[in-house]
């Protein structure tokens, strides 16, 4: 007798717990978090010619999202697509019509200077900015004049190359007898050197002329340090 008693209540406790599981509400199931330090795996080996993903069912880990668009399409679920590359926008440098009226020959940057070179007079309606000048991200200016208004070079300049260490600019290109603030320089002939504030020959030739006989096209700088008798070239 006391044993069925005792088999009865202990069905009863067990009906009892059952019934009250339930009653509590179905928990959500939760997706494990990826640990820290697992790699992060690029979509694009497994994506189909639409975009659509194409798994084998082997796959396991997470997906690098960086460079892609994802949308969600009811059919077919997640849609990759790479993200469009920005391609900047040109901008004009100076207002107006252009400040350079003919062709420019070369470019070279100094920190936030930009000289630029060629076969064009009176930019941005400055006599004296013919044939070179630097732009400083806001204006327009020449690099000298000739003592009366105009540019110091009266030709073409082709080639420009800037000395890193001293800043000082080097024009090449077909002009002879530059002229530095109402100084003829009879030396300074395919080739001068700026400094920031006049112009300088590179050496001389025959009866006080310049050293080179030709156009220059192209101009390259090399430094040489001396350090303990080694030589450092840049």
């Amino acid at each position: 007798m006391h044993t069925v008693t005792r088999t009865t209540n202990l069905f009863l406790a067990i009906c009892l717990v059952f019934s009250a599981l339930s009653f509590l509400p179905a928990q959500p199931v939760r997706a494990a978090a990826p640990a820290a330090n697992q790699e992060l795996t690029s979509p694009e080996s497994f994506l189909n010619p639409d975009g659509t993903l194409n798994l084998d069912g082997n796959f396991s880990g997470s997906f690098d999202l960086e460079g892609w668009d994802v949308t969600v399409d009811p059919l077919h679920g997640p849609v990759f697509s790479p993200q469009a590359i920005s391609q900047g926008n040109w901008e004009a440098l100076g207002a107006g019509n252009g400040p350079i009226q003919n062709i420019v020959y070369a470019i070279a940057v100094s920190g936030s200077d930009v000289y630029v070179g060629g076969s064009f007079y009176n930019v941005n309606n400055n006599e004296a900015a013919d044939a070179i000048v630097k732009w400083d991200g806001t204006t327009w200016s020449a690099l000298g004049n000739n003592g009366m208004g105009d540019g110091a070079i009266g030709g073409t300049v082709s080639a420009i190359a800037v000395d890193a260490f001293t800043g000082d600019i080097y024009a090449g290109g077909d002009f002879m007898n530059l002229n530095n603030n109402g100084t003829p320089l009879p030396a300074a002939d395919f080739i001068a050197r700026w400094d920031g504030s006049n112009w300088n020959a590179l050496g001389s030739g025959s009866g006080g002329n310049g050293s080179l006989n030709n156009s220059v096209l192209a101009i390259a700088l090399t430094k040489t340090l001396c350090t303990r008798g080694a030589d450092l070239r840049m």
